[in-house]
């Protein structure tokens, strides 16, 4: 077909547009809303899948776990650091062993000193195993040198800026001691890696400073990421099936208690279900949840268009069967329509791309992804997938009208109006109550995440950690007693300060210690397993938890640090489950307490109330509070909250000039615990926003179904003008159609938005029922404004001169 005909076709189809602005502004603010919240999901979609993929050897490589099952069953992702150490030489299939772990450290360069969170404390064979890109040093040289350290693109340019970071020198404090390091490597670490890092040192070199070394070397303590590259041609099953053989052989009838596992890498971001892992993950839910969403409003999006180009074209029918009768082809008819909607669809493509550029920042921040980072590695992917995209919706939305509306006889046409017939008009209506239906389930399932957090945020959890203050050591402060109470007498004199303690967790955690216990009237062969917090005195006070039982640890009484013990109500349940006696008089009765090569035997001193020491995701499982300063690594301080600028300005003060050489990284407990639920009120976020566009597209689709059946009831309406119906009798007519289009959609809405919002919410242990009055008003919410165009649209319709419609009939 000849430039100068598509050129002239175009230049007919605009003009038209623009005799039609209404049906032009409708139809372009749909597809650009669809496109924008299309693109959206691609990018998150792109990133969430491409996890981990830069490894050469992924396919190989796997990560080792652990079932422990002492009274109940936990899944983690951490394993005894022995575990893996001779598993090269116990196995053939095993090629490489890598065990890392991470932890925060404080980093002097020059007079700067830093707190670095993301410090991996690894093995040797670490880049034998995983292929981050080297981008300066020798990368089968990297972590040999025990004096060396490795860090990322980023971390240079923080203490470096433009300089060559090889050969540099960084002090890192290593329990205590200041440790030069020299920089042997620079590597980039992806976003789009589970394994997240600032820092590698050679793990031997912590090891050789570690004074708990003996309790870390234990066969039952869990401390350790343990990743395994196999063989070639070696079978992960066939590994797996004598990791247990293994494990007796070293800890004889121990090895009962767990049941180690391989976990395929490419498996673990996105599908893993364990414990304490190393970095958030994703979760394949979510991603199947929003490529769904994606589709749906992807339907949405076409049905709407198809709808309005429907209706286009019934309006100019005999517009193109002139040109018909003046030698234009059929075919040539088809593909002016088509060109139409492709040259629309590819406008509001572009005008979507635009948005996301203006306002990348936010949408970053939305979507909790770095945008510029995956567009700029994606950028061709995206690209060619949105661009066929477009295409082909083009295509679908101009092709089925041009197809409808070149199929009547050009005679019939120009004589009278037509009609699509029945079959047609039903299936956009059961299209309309389709987009209704999903337009309604999605804005329930929002206001139902929205409510669930609402409840989240309301509920009592047991403890008050308002004002307190919890700053990170580094595991440096705590083998220096001798300040620590320094810095506990100097805000102790302030009133400002309400209380001051230490622990090795913060209520609201994520992760706690395990121990195992053998509480009195136990069989030593049957312990039992609970979560425990290390503190120093005033843990109690610090966090307002309430005793019912017994009393608090007490410093005048040298027995509560050497034997002491407390309790939650859940511990004792569980102990009285099986001791009766532990019910009526838990006071004084014995507790051992093994933990690796630590061992003490001692007795409960007080019980306390339950409280949430773990997110609401979990529910409250046995706890066991002891004084143990050496695990009790950082500190927390209850502050007065009138003036807390101030306040923590003299901490601060009084911080640095006990402990000069190690940062004041502190954070505030309540905003720790709300982080727990960071990734699922991101997503309710999205969930939110994204309802919001399904119920504008399903406005949308709404004016374009009344804007057809105003188009071919407009010769009937023009006749019960004339039989003197009046304006409201049409109007309630014409919205009774309506009406039952919505309340099917309403109907069929419920169940389904019920079903999706009862399985999300099952991840939490605690939550709101079945929120009856959300319901109503998310029905509400879209029920009215649809009603409100509706009749809008009838009354346009309705109220122009009957004769005009009947004249053209």
């Amino acid at each position: 077909m000849r430039l100068s005909l598509i050129l002239s076709f175009l230049h007919a189809s605009l003009r038209f547009q623009l005799r039609n602005k209404g049906y032009l502004l409708i139809n372009t603010f749909g597809l650009t809303l669809g496109f924008l919240v299309v693109t959206l999901i691609g990018i998150y979609l792109v990133d969430e899948y491409s996890f981990d993929n830069f490894h050469a050897k992924r396919d190989r490589i796997y990560r080792l776990w652990d079932t422990m099952s002492i009274d109940n069953e936990s899944k983690i992702a951490i394993t005894p650091f022995v575990w893996g150490t001779r598993l090269k030489e116990s196995f053939p299939e095993v090629q490489e062993v890598v065990s890392f772990n991470t932890r925060p450290f404080a980093v002097k360069y020059g007079e700067e000193i830093n707190s670095e969170s993301k410090v991996l404390i690894a093995d040797t064979t670490f880049f034998k195993i995983f292929d981050f890109p080297v981008l300066r040093g020798s990368k089968s040289s990297l972590l040999t040198d025990l004096g060396e350290v490795v860090i990322t693109t980023e971390t240079a340019s923080r203490y470096f800026g433009d300089e060559d970071a090889i050969g540099k020198s960084l002090a890192i404090k290593l329990y205590g001691e200041l440790v030069n390091f020299t920089v042997s490597g620079v590597v980039e670490c992806p976003g789009n890696s589970h394994i997240q890092f600032d820092f590698i040192i050679p793990r031997p070199v912590i090891t050789a400073r570690n004074p708990f070394i003996k309790t870390f070397m234990k066969w039952d303590l869990h401390s350790m990421y343990t990743y395994i590259l196999l063989a070639e041609g070696a079978s992960a099953e066939g590994l797996a099936s004598k990791l247990d053989g293994y494990l007796r052989q070293n800890m004889g009838e121990q090895a009962s208690n767990f049941n180690p596992s391989l976990q395929a890498f490419s498996d673990i971001y996105l599908y893993s279900q364990l414990e304490a892992e190393l970095s958030p993950k994703g979760n394949i839910s979510n991603v199947r949840l929003l490529a769904g969403v994606a589709f749906i409003i992807l339907l949405i999006v076409v049905t709407n268009s198809v709808n309005l180009n429907v209706a286009q074209a019934l309006n100019r029918i005999r517009e193109l069967n002139v040109r018909k009768v003046f030698g234009s082809k059929t075919k040539e008819v088809i593909i002016q329509l088509t060109l139409q909607s492709v040259f629309l669809a590819i406008t509001s493509f572009l005008v979507a791309v635009v948005i996301i550029i203006t306002w990348l920042p936010e949408f970053s921040a939305l979507l909790g992804k770095d945008l510029p980072q995956i567009l700029s590695t994606h950028l061709f992917t995206l690209g060619m997938a949105m661009l066929a995209l477009t295409l082909l919706i083009g295509l679908l939305t101009g092709g089925y009208p041009a197809l409808v509306v070149t199929r009547f006889s050009t005679i019939a046409v120009l004589r009278t109006k037509t009609s699509l017939g029945k079959q047609s008009s039903a299936l956009r209506k059961w299209l309309v109550v389709f987009q209704f239906t999903l337009a309604f389930t999605l804005l329930i399932a929002a206001s139902v995440s929205y409510t669930q957090f609402q409840f989240l945020r309301s509920k009592d959890l047991g403890f008050s950690n308002n004002g307190v203050v919890i700053i990170k050591d580094g595991r440096n402060v705590s083998v220096d007693p001798i300040k620590i109470k320094l810095l506990e007498d100097a805000l102790k004199g302030s009133a400002d300060f309400i209380s001051v303690t230490s622990a090795s967790s913060y209520p609201g955690q994520e992760g706690h210690w395990g121990s195992v216990y053998i509480p009195e009237g136990f069989d030593k062969e049957s312990p039992i397993t609970a979560s425990t917090i290390h503190s120093h005195f005033d843990f109690i006070e610090t966090y307002s938890l309430q005793i019912t039982q017994g009393r608090d640890f007490d410093k005048l009484i040298q027995g509560d640090i050497d034997e002491g013990f407390i309790i939650n109500e859940s511990a004792l349940s569980l102990f009285a489950a099986t001791e009766q006696s532990w019910l009526t008089d838990p006071i004084g009765k014995s507790l051992e307490w093994q933990f690796g090569a630590d061992y003490k035997k001692g007795k409960v001193i007080g019980v306390i109330e339950d409280f949430h020491f773990q997110p609401l995701y979990n529910a409250i499982s046995p706890l066991v509070i002891q004084i143990d300063p050496k695990y009790a690594q950082e500190l927390h301080v209850k502050l007065q909250t009138k003036d807390l600028s101030s306040t923590l300005g003299f901490l601060e003060k009084e911080w640095v000039k006990l402990f000069p050489e190690i940062p004041f990284d502190y954070k505030f407990a309540d905003d720790t615990f709300q982080e727990s639920y960071h990734a699922d009120l991101r997503l309710a976020n999205l969930i939110g926003l994204f309802a919001l566009g399904t119920v504008m597209l399903a406005l949308i689709g709404m004016i374009g179904l009344v804007s057809y059946v105003s188009a071919e009831k407009t010769r009937e309406v023009g006749i019960r003008k004339v039989l003197g119906a009046e304006l409201s009798s049409i109007l309630v007519l014409q919205s009774k159609y309506f009406m039952r289009m919505l309340l099917i959609g309403m109907i069929m809405a419920i169940p389904l938005a019920f079903f999706i919002s009862d399985n999300w919410l099952s991840n939490f242990a605690y939550r709101v029922g079945t929120p009856v009055g959300v319901y109503l008003l998310s029905l509400a919410i879209l029920f009215i404004p649809t009603m409100v165009c509706v009749i809008l649209q009838t009354y346009h319709a309705a109220s122009l001169n009957p004769t005009k419609a009947l004249r053209e009939d």
